[in-house]
């Protein structure tokens, strides 16, 4: 082969490794425009997420999206191995609000409510200023006690909060 054969090869080469690269930056460039796009997009999603339901919440004073009645019961009870009494403000199947002073970072509790057998075990949904609001996690056996607790403060003049969400 002569010394021109191989600098045309060489250049031609070269042109190629040229052509390459400059698509991987015409690809690179792309996929930041479609990365900044599908970022934006979901920042729009989330908005619109916020919005429809703030929406809904505040469309009427009726809407009440609750599974289970509420009831007042403005009892004490007490939380984990505490000896000092928390405020029970109301009671449902499903949860129950309270008045706590408890580390912001707690995310479970063990809450023993007077007539009850044994704690039910609680996750925390929301913690501001004292105020907690649970969601129980309990079993089929806890479940029925509550209810039959519950139907003893209903029967006993305990007010309804809220009617249930149909």
């Amino acid at each position: 082969m002569n010394v021109d054969g191989t600098t045309s090869s060489v250049t031609y080469v070269t042109g190629q490794i040229q052509m390459v690269a400059e698509g991987a930056r015409g690809a690179r460039a792309m996929a930041r425009n479609v990365e900044e796009v599908c970022s934006e997009a979901s920042a729009s999603v989330r908005e619109l997420q916020r919005n429809l339901v703030r929406i809904v919440r505040t469309s009427s004073g009726t809407v009440n999206r609750r599974a289970h009645q509420r009831y007042e019961v403005n009892s004490f009870g007490t939380m984990d191995k505490r000896i000092a009494p928390i405020e029970i403000v109301d009671l449902s199947e499903s949860g129950a609000k309270l008045i706590a002073d408890i580390d912001a970072t707690v995310r479970a509790i063990q809450l023993n409510i007077p007539g009850m057998s044994k704690p039910l075990r609680s996750l925390v949904v929301f913690h501001k200023g004292g105020v907690i609001h649970v969601k129980f996690e309990i079993s089929g056996s806890e479940q029925e006690q509550l209810r039959s607790l519950l139907a003893r403060a209903s029967e006993s003049g305990a007010r309804k909060l809220s009617e249930a969400a149909a």
